[in-house]
């Protein structure tokens, strides 16, 4: 009995396939060699079979997942090929063992602040000896990295570090501390100019200070005049006052004493009428 060798990994067909029997002969109608994209279809007017159908749709399956893990493979390969050719300078891995834990706010903030703290003293001093110096800036790159990678939250100032310290070396050097201090002192003409500034400076600032002092005067002036012919004019008011007071006293002392000698008058008229009158009773 002759047996079909079949592909490594391919479902075995049953028995039969289409036609619950045995297989028809080589010469009949359609039964000719399988086609290469899967199995042969269903000969005409035969019956159905349920285990070649679930054969082929196994068949199928199979396939599909063949041809996906090709493309993934040919996908993984493309990538890994990438890496070779550019990984170094075209990638930065970043690989953090606690990113699906949540941060910690204030263990973030602490460690910012440390980070600062030790960073910013060290680019204050190394800055001015990069500066200019391509062998000197490269080193200390080096150790500015080696600085900010033992901090979690400075890894995306990484690359802005790296391009800083580049920028400086090819930057010209800084001035030596007081260069242009002793060069000023060296130079008469420059000294020169200097004192003859300053002099202007002083001669305009006196005269500034003595029309301050001039209009200062004048406004003092002015305000004792204002004040002494106030003075004045309350003391004239006051001899008025005064003056009109004594008028006022002595007319009234006078209509007093009209008053009074009226009044005596009247009274020695009285006394004079009644003497005159006890006379005649006498008589």
């Amino acid at each position: 009995m002759s047996q079909t060798m079949q592909p490594a990994g391919q479902p075995m067909p049953p028995q039969g396939m289409a036609t619950g029997g045995p297989v028809p002969p080589s010469g009949a109608p359609g039964n000719g060699p399988p086609s290469p994209g899967g199995p042969s279809p269903v000969p005409p007017g035969a019956m159905p079979n349920p285990a070649f159908a679930q054969w082929q749709q196994a068949y199928q399956a199979q396939q599909t997942i063949v041809a996906q893990n090709a493309q993934k493979q040919a996908q993984f390969d493309a990538a890994c090929q990438l890496i070779r050719t550019d990984g170094i300078t075209g990638f930065k891995l970043d690989i953090e063992a606690d990113s699906t834990i949540a941060p910690d706010e204030q263990a973030e903030k602490q460690s910012r602040i440390e980070f600062l703290q030790q960073i910013v003293p060290f680019m204050e001093q190394v800055t001015p000896i990069a500066q200019g110096n391509p062998e000197m800036a490269e080193l200390l790159s080096e150790i500015a990295m080696f600085a900010v990678r033992g901090f979690r939250v400075a890894r995306t100032l990484e690359e802005a570090f790296e391009k800083a310290f580049k920028v400086l070396g090819t930057m010209p050097p800084p001035p030596p501390k007081g260069a242009g201090h002793a060069g000023a002192q060296q130079n008469p003409a420059i000294e020169q100019a200097k004192i003859q500034a300053d002099v202007q400076d002083t001669q305009t600032k006196a005269k500034t200070d003595a029309a301050d002092t001039q209009t200062k005067a004048a406004i003092a002036e002015a305000t004792l005049a204002q004040k002494t012919q106030q003075a004045n004019d309350q003391m004239q008011m006051e001899r008025e006052r005064m003056m009109a007071e004594q008028q006022h006293s002595a007319e009234q002392m006078a209509l007093e004493h009209e008053r009074l000698a009226s009044t005596e008058r009247v009274q020695s008229a009285r006394q004079a009428q009644a003497a005159s009158r006890g006379a005649a009773r006498l008589t």
